[in-house]
């Protein structure tokens, strides 16, 4: 199935835009049970899953797709958080084994332009049914030093190059709503930051956030499954 429903069919399913990133600190030994248990006792509050180098550098990706797997058995989409920004021949040759793998969607820099680097990656995508998610505005504060002044730009990228979505940190309400501007219901709105980096639930929906990608507050929280229900259920008051 294409990414964009399946993470829209997940979301409607759950009732939730909670994107849940995955990423267990722990001995390497560790990280895949861990990270299994979690996902089961989550599974029925989010619509996605989201993986980073802070999993898979220790597991591989022979050993991660076990976690692909599993979350496909539970019927949501997963996303590589790879954050792909190089020469053409490059990125699309790393998006492969991570689409090989089983990822459903990954992540990209867009400021690297379109000829020459994310043209063939984006054409690859489209080929197997999955998702591009460009970055438009991270969620730490460092972000603001270079990606506001292209902020518009990437805006009006994510529109022309048809992304299937736009990472706006809910730390930056103010972009978040200009992001839903620009892009209106053409592209959707990810918006990580929310809690552990102090952006705020209700005003990240509030602006215009289709799917909050939350890590630490339900990974590191004593009881993930209770957590996620609760940010859910919050993102769902928010949003009506």
């Amino acid at each position: 199935m294409e990414f964009r429903k399946w993470i829209e069919q997940a979301s409607e399913r759950n009732r939730s835009p909670i994107v849940l990133a995955l990423d267990v600190e722990a001995a390497p030994e560790e990280i895949a049970s861990k990270a299994s248990d979690i996902l089961r006792k989550t599974a029925s509050s989010i619509c996605a899953v989201k993986f980073g180098f802070v999993s898979l550098l220790p597991l591989g990706l022979g050993r991660i797709r076990q976690l692909i797997e599993l979350a496909h058995e539970l019927e949501l989409p997963t996303i590589m958080d790879c954050k792909l920004g190089d020469v053409g021949h490059v990125s699309e040759a790393a998006a492969r084994r991570y689409f090989e793998a089983g990822f459903d969607a990954i992540t990209v820099n867009p400021v690297v332009g379109w000829a020459g680097a994310l043209q063939p990656v984006f054409e690859l995508a489209k080929r197997e049914q999955r998702g591009v998610l460009m970055l438009g505005l991270m969620s730490h504060p460092g972000a603001s030093e270079f990606f506001d002044h292209l902020f518009e730009a990437l805006l009006r990228r994510a529109l022309h190059w048809k992304a299937d979505g736009v990472i706006v940190g809910a730390t930056r309400p103010d972009k978040v709503r200009r992001a839903k501007l620009v892009l209106a219901d053409l592209v959707p709105i990810y918006s990580p930051g929310v809690i552990a980096q102090g952006g705020k639930v209700e005003e990240a929906m509030q602006a215009g956030a289709r799917y909050l990608i939350v890590g630490r507050a339900i990974v590191a929280a004593a009881n993930p499954a209770q957590e996620a229900k609760r940010i859910a259920s919050l993102a769902k008051i928010s949003k009506s």
